[in-house]
């Protein structure tokens, strides 16, 4: 706004009035152009914090993707470590299983090297007996293995030859028919029947 532009809107101001009101509009411009100013500034602030802000979720999005893959990870190998252990401790489980089972087994012989394992299975069970609390290893030993046909012949004549009678007198047996069997008749049947033996023992057989 110009002298003339008031003088035009008032035109018996005088050139004291006219100043006066000058000097007003000029610091009304001066405040409005301070204000803008201000407001601009704080534009570019916010403006800058916003970049700012993007940038910081940007890279905790990237990290985030870099945690999840570092967890999955490190969770495989606890998995891992955990199932070395077990293994480790089953191990050294089944050591000392073996070593208490050959002191009570002594020179006897197994009727099949692989019957062993079951026998060892077994023999872990009766340990863990309630029942058995109290009782030796020998005598859990004994009372497992007694008249049930683990043990070979110790004659030294081996095996025993069918003796007359015996005609027929495995035909049909099953598992419980030939745990019934005395020890040296076991010994026979998986002599002279060694089919039917594994029929019913499969997981005696040799690869």
């Amino acid at each position: 706004m110009t002298r003339d532009d008031i003088k035009k809107i008032f035109g018996e101001a005088t050139d004291e009035q006219v100043s006066a009101v000058l000097d007003i509009h000029s610091r009304d411009i001066g405040k409005a152009k301070s204000g803008g100013e201000k407001l601009q500034s704080e534009l570019d602030k916010l403006k800058s914090e916003l970049e700012t802000a993007r940038g910081t979720i940007s890279e905790l999005e990237a990290n985030k993707a870099d945690a999840g893959k570092l967890q999955a990870q490190l969770d495989a190998y606890r998995e891992a470590e955990e199932q070395r252990k077990a293994a480790e401790k089953a191990a050294a489980e089944k050591a000392e299983l073996m070593e208490r089972m050959d002191a009570v087994l002594g020179g006897r012989k197994l009727i099949h090297d692989r019957m062993r394992d079951l026998l060892a299975d077994d023999f872990k069970a009766a340990l863990a007996d309630k029942a058995n609390r109290g009782k030796s290893d020998a005598e859990i030993f004994d009372a497992l293995t007694k008249d049930q046909g683990y043990f070979a012949p110790q004659n030294s004549a081996g095996v025993n030859m069918p003796k007359p009678g015996d005609v027929g007198k495995f035909a049909g047996i099953d598992k419980a028919g030939f745990f019934k069997l005395g020890g040296d008749d076991q010994a026979r049947f998986k002599a002279e029947r060694p089919e039917e033996f594994y029929r019913l023992f499969p997981q005696l057989r040799k690869e």
